[in-house]
């Protein structure tokens, strides 16, 4: 076989992979977005049935995804994001969801619940374990860890240093207060029936979001890929805490 034969021949196999990698991609493609316009769309269903506000913002490499409402008279808003994908399949971005409802006569300080499933759990732990000339920095980067796990509002959230509180009686669940006091036991143990029975928080089957419950809002926090079941349960769990801890 002479060189210019073996030329084109290899010229022609080359075109053809070509072509099939072209073509699978053009069908991975398209397969994402019928899976990411679906996703959406289930969204969209589930906020009209609870007459929610819901609107999706899409661009190359992010999400958001955006709710508002009212629910059993508590007012709420809740975001999530995803990053790090593309602009039609977000299977391996990086998910935050926030929901956050504002508290008048909230508790008079605060306190974060978290499941031995949640992506916080045991943090602090964990700076503790570290050699003490690590323990400082280690400790600010949990901090900036809460803050970007619960937003703006827990800039002041200091889970290294902050005391687990005792006796709420939830098997995989850890509070923890700045202070474990008096105070604190008596908030655990007044939002613990709550998070006995909310499927948010006993589903094994889910991740548990992290619970923080501040003196003027009740905030969420979770990571997964966004869906309708969650949601709902995020904001049945928010808005059951948010009317617990204002019934005093």
């Amino acid at each position: 076989m002479s060189d210019n034969l073996l030329t084109v021949v290899g010229t022609v196999v080359a075109i053809a992979a070509l072509g099939v990698m072209v073509a699978g991609g053009v069908f991975f493609w398209r397969m994402a977005h019928r899976i990411q316009a679906s996703t959406a769309s289930a969204l969209q269903a589930s906020a009209e049935a609870h007459g929610w506000q819901f609107r999706r913002h899409q661009e190359i490499g992010l999400i958001e995804d955006h709710w508002s409402g009212t629910t059993d008279g508590v007012a709420w808003t809740s975001q999530h994001r995803g990053v790090g994908g593309n602009q039609n399949d977000d299977s391996y971005a990086r998910h935050t969801h926030r929901w956050r409802a504002a508290l008048v006569g909230g508790p008079p300080s605060a306190l974060v619940a978290v499941h031995e499933r949640s992506a916080l759990d045991g943090v602090d732990d964990k700076v503790k374990q570290l050699p003490g000339f690590m323990q400082g920095l280690a400790s600010a980067a949990i901090d900036h860890v809460a803050s970007e796990f619960f937003g703006p509002d827990a800039a002041d959230v200091d889970l290294s240093s902050w005391q687990v509180v005792e006796g709420h009686g939830i098997p995989g669940v850890r509070m923890l207060a700045r202070t474990a006091d008096a105070t604190s036991r008596a908030l655990a143990r007044q939002v613990a029936p709550v998070l006995q029975r909310e499927p948010a928080m006993v589903d094994a089957s889910s991740t548990p979001p992290a619970v923080l419950m501040a003196p003027d809002a009740v905030h969420l926090a979770w990571r997964s890929q966004p869906s309708a079941v969650d949601m709902e349960r995020g904001v049945a769990l928010g808005v059951a805490l948010a009317r617990a801890l204002t019934s005093r």
